[in-house]
């Protein structure tokens, strides 16, 4: 379970080392998808995601809310684009 996945990598080192010790992950938990390959990396490793939301669910959820604007909605979803692969 880990708050916020972004590339996977702490929640791989965790799950290698259950699998050392011949415990099987298939899953993992999340609050917070960050949709920057972390999903993809674990898929890689034999592992689904199951996030309670993921970053464009909770962008679009405040806009609709009206807690956040357009304009301030498109620069959380560029900003975004653009930073994935960090």
């Amino acid at each position: 379970m880990e708050d916020v996945v972004t590339t996977a990598a702490s929640s791989l080192e965790a799950i290698n080392a259950l699998r050392r010790h011949g415990i099987r992950v298939h899953h993992a938990l999340c609050v917070v998808d960050r949709q920057q390959g972390g999903a993809e990396r674990l898929f890689e490793n034999d592992v689904r995601l199951r996030p309670l939301f993921t970053f464009r669910q909770l962008v679009d959820h405040y806009h609709a809310a009206g807690q956040i604007d357009r304009t301030k909605h498109e620069e959380c979803l560029a900003y975004h684009a653009a930073s994935k692969g960090i």
